[in-house]
């Protein structure tokens, strides 16, 4: 039987920084140093872009089943890698981006090996703080304190910026908001009757559990009882109006933004408002726009329709407030200013699609 691979932190920040090249648009590698220092071609970079991805959710797999193990400076940089490369695109039923399963095996096995690591740093602390008392009692030197203070320091220098890699961890990626939309799934399951109050309790319980079997079997039985709906259109205008009312438009992707829009007047305009942060995502390369590049040609469809939606009602808007600008008052100097904004907006919405476009000719 082989020995297990291990992975060192370097290898894993290399390759993330690596993936976050290749998913630059050709004009932005075109004046990237990092991207004339790796010395490849432009036209090489779709073949090294699919490697890279086959690769990590190969690590990630490796990881969950113990044949990947890390060392022990590595464990936050692996939750970014999993939560990078572990989703896959789900275009049925409730179109949106899911963790595999062995993504989430990985992520529990990760939570449950760092506090195995933390219990073990706990130990080597105790059994340190008994040496320090006994070398004290013996006379330590001066210098020798100086570097136990200096070795708490870099500690706690590490323990920030520990933090600070967790706070650039994009929300869409977070295994809570898979859980956060599959509990409002199962509320809409349940209030169409589709499952039982019993079955409701029980799932809500097991995913929000620590034990990843329970909770990888709630979402399988979310996926099996969604396939089963005959009227699609229904389910998802409930999930959506759901989402809404409970003030989570957040949760909601591209494609169902489109159809939220479509389907329920009375709320476009919390609707317009998670469009135009999902397209910010976009333009600023974070959140969902990191999700979706590693799908590029499944997430296509999502993007353009509501690119197409958001500016047809920009123009919409447009129209009006050019109507009231040519009003004499203080409100005409208000539209005027509305005007600017939305002309702004329209032309990153173009910016953003020609992007989208440049990315698809790529694959």
């Amino acid at each position: 039987m082989p020995e297990n691979r291990t992975s060192s932190k370097d290898r894993l920040t290399e390759i993330l920084a690596l993936f976050k090249i290749y998913q630059m648009s050709p004009q932005e590698r075109a004046q990237s140093e990092e991207f004339k220092k790796l010395n490849i071609r432009e036209e090489e970079v779709s073949g090294l872009f699919a490697q890279t991805v086959e690769q990590a959710e190969k690590d990630i797999a490796d990881y969950a089943q113990g044949a990947l193990e890390l060392d022990n400076d590595a464990y936050d940089i692996m939750k970014e890698y999993i939560e990078m490369f572990g989703k896959n695109y789900q275009p049925n039923r409730t179109p949106r981006y899911a963790y595999s399963s062995e993504a989430i095996k990985a992520l529990a096995k990760l939570q449950k090996d760092k506090q195995g690591l933390g219990k073990e740093k706990e130990i080597k602390k105790e059994i340190k703080k008994e040496k320090k008392t006994k070398e004290k009692a013996t006379g330590k030197s001066k210098t020798q304190v100086s570097l136990s203070k200096e070795s708490e320091v870099k500690r706690n220098n590490k323990d920030l910026q520990t933090q600070a890699l967790d706070s650039r961890i994009r929300e869409p990626h977070n295994l809570s908001n898979e859980q956060r939309l599959a509990l409002v799934r199962l509320q809409v399951l349940r209030k169409k009757r589709i499952i039982s109050q019993g079955e409701f309790e029980r799932l809500s319980s097991n995913l929000q559990s620590d034990n990843v079997q329970r909770t990888a079997a709630a979402f399988s039985f979310i996926e099996g009882t969604e396939e089963r709906i005959t009227d699609l259109n229904d389910y998802k205008r409930s999930l959506s109006k759901a989402l809404l009312k409970q003030k989570q438009s957040d949760l909601l992707t591209p494609e169902l933004c489109v159809f939220a829009y479509n389907n329920l007047p009375s709320e476009k305009a919390d609707i317009t408002s998670q469009m135009d942060a999902l397209h910010d995502d976009f333009k600023n390369k974070r959140g969902y726009y990191l999700l979706d590049i590693t799908n590029a040609a499944d997430a296509y469809d999502g993007y353009a329709h509501m690119f197409d939606v958001r500016q047809k009602s920009l123009d919409e808007e447009l129209s009006q407030y050019q109507q009231s600008k040519q009003s004499t008052s203080a409100q005409s100097e208000e539209a005027g200013n509305k005007v600017d904004s939305i002309k702004k907006l329209k032309e990153d919405y173009r910016k953003s699609e020609q992007e989208l476009n440049e990315i698809i000719a790529e694959y």
